[in-house]
Formats: structure tokens, C-alpha cells, sequence
């Protein structure tokens, strides 16, 4: 019995150790108060804008009610169709954060705009830090693995447990097992599209992301000029459970590779591809 109390403690202080706090959001009915709609068609709109927040799988969503923050909105005539707009207010101050409006030529086509309607809504809202915790990247080359272990902390510094760096030129390979720590910031948001563009200015790839994060990073025990991490704004996407993220935009970069692509297929190599570990 003992043994079995000692197991289940040491799961939950696991599975506590990076819980963080999601923000809730509470949306009121939409009203009109110059009147020309239906309560069905108020009740259609607030359900649109319900469902569209709720399918982000990022907040709490309430209908009414209390709530870190509440959405007060309205449905109103305009000389060129309908307008929703709303305010977003924090539910312990009641201090506006921002407005949100958008405008269609009627309501079948205002459907069209709820997107962008919720995204401005959650504009002042923080999201989730899912970056929190310990994650591994690792790349397969023909002559050996390289692994990276970093830890994203609730204080903003981030750990690198082991950060591989590479060169192979001449048919020779050199590789050191390096370590270090820094500071990282990270900021979330509402999924877009990210178009990455080649060199040249052409659209090669359409990706969604989540995010990005930026490192500061002093290194130790690496190859000459790899000792320190200085990157902004690196855009990243989470998979649906959080549990593995990409780096889109750019990687971490850790080799060089001079061979050919025998050895890797980009002369280049940089960590991208990482998956929670704790």
C-alpha cells in the first residue's frame, strides 16, 4: 500500500508541476439596442461567436456569468449592412481591454467575419504558456545522433540539459555535447498562417502557428560558434494535444555540414522538431 501511495503522490506533483492557469471568458448575450433583429438572430450571432472561441481549445468559455473577463456586445444596422461589436472587460476591475467591431452587408455574410471578430475579442486575453516544461529534439545523421534537452521554466529562463553540435567536413565529423541556460520569451495567440518565403521572395510553404519564442542563451562546451542562442520571434505550432511543437520559421541552429547531402540533406542543421519529455 505504501508503495502504491508513494507511486500516485509522485504522478500528481508530475502532472502539477507545469499546470498553469487558463484565462476563462465569459460572453454575454449580443443585444441590439436600436432594435431590427429577432432574439433568434441574436442568439444565432452569440452562438457563432461561442462556438468559434470554443473551438480553440485555448481559453474558457462561458455563456454569461463570471469570469476572468467578460465580452459585452451588439448587433446594429449600418448604412452598409450590419455591424457586431463588443468590448472586452476585465471581470475583476471591469476595466475596458478593447473594442471589437465588424461589418458585413448582412448577417449570412457576417458569418464570414467571426473569426476575426473573436480574435480581436481575445486581444488583451493571455493565453496558456504550453511551451512550460521539458522537451527533446533530436536528428539522425549518418554518422551518429544529435540531441537537444531544454526546459522552459514559469519564470521565464530556459535550461539546455544537452545541446549536440556538429561539423562534418572533409569526411571528418566533430561533435560536442554542450550545456547551458538563458532566458526565453514567449507569445501566444490565436492560430494563423504563416507564408515562408525563400530567399528569392517566393512563397515556398504555408504554415500554421501558435506563437513564437525568443532566446537569449549562453552555451558552454560547443563547437566555437555555437556558444550562444540569440534569436527573435521564431513562429511555432503546437500539435492538438500540446505535446510536440515546431519551430516554422527557423530552427535552432547546431552544425554545419560540409559534405553533401550523404550526410544530411541541408548543409545546415538546426533543431525544429521537439516533443515534451515532463
Amino acid at each position: 500500500m505504501k508503495k502504491r501511495l508513494v507511486f500516485v503522490l509522485f504522478v500528481l506533483s508530475a502532472g502539477t508541476a507545469f499546470a498553469q492557469r487558463v484565462s476563462s471568458i465569459a460572453v454575454f448575450p449580443f443585444e441590439a439596442p436600436e432594435g431590427g433583429f429577432t432574439p433568434a438572430e441574436l442568439a444565432a450571432v452569440t452562438g457563432q461567436v461561442l462556438a468559434e472561441l470554443r473551438s480553440w481549445g485555448t481559453l474558457t468559455i462561458v455563456e454569461g456569468g463570471s469570469a476572468d473577463y467578460q465580452v459585452r456586445g451588439q448587433l446594429s444596422k449600418t448604412d452598409k449592412g450590419v455591424a457586431l461589436s463588443a468590448i472586452t472587460v476585465d471581470g475583476k476591475t471591469e476595466r475596458t481591454l478593447n473594442s471589437s467591431r465588424e461589418q458585413a452587408a448582412d448577417l449570412n455574410a457576417l458569418g464570414g467575419r467571426i473569426f476575426s471578430f473573436c480574435a480581436q475579442v481575445v486581444e488583451q486575453v493571455p493565453f496558456p504558456n504550453y511551451l512550460l516544461g521539458k522537451w527533446r529534439s533530436v536528428i539522425t545523421l549518418e554518422d551518429g545522433i544529435l540531441t537537444c534537452l531544454v526546459e522552459f521554466k514559469s519564470d521565464r529562463t530556459v535550461i539546455f540539459e544537452q545541446f549536440d553540435s556538429y561539423e562534418h567536413r572533409n569526411g571528418s565529423a566533430l561533435k560536442y555535447q554542450g550545456f547551458g541556460r538563458g532566458s526565453y520569451a514567449y507569445t501566444g495567440h490565436v492560430r494563423r498562417t504563416l507564408a515562408l518565403k525563400d530567399a528569392k521572395g517566393v512563397v515556398y510553404r504555408e504554415a500554421p502557428i501558435d506563437g513564437s519564442v525568443s532566446f537569449t542563451v549562453s552555451l558552454e562546451d560547443t563547437l566555437p560558434k555555437f556558444t550562444a542562442i540569440n534569436q527573435n520571434r521564431i513562429s511555432l505550432f503546437f500539435n492538438e494535444d500540446k505535446s510536440s511543437f515546431e519551430l516554422v520559421s527557423a530552427g535552432l541552429v547546431c552544425g554545419d555540414n560540409y559534405d553533401g547531402p550523404r550526410i544530411y540533406p541541408q548543409s545546415v542543421i538546426a533543431y525544429r522538431d521537439f516533443t515534451k519529455i515532463q
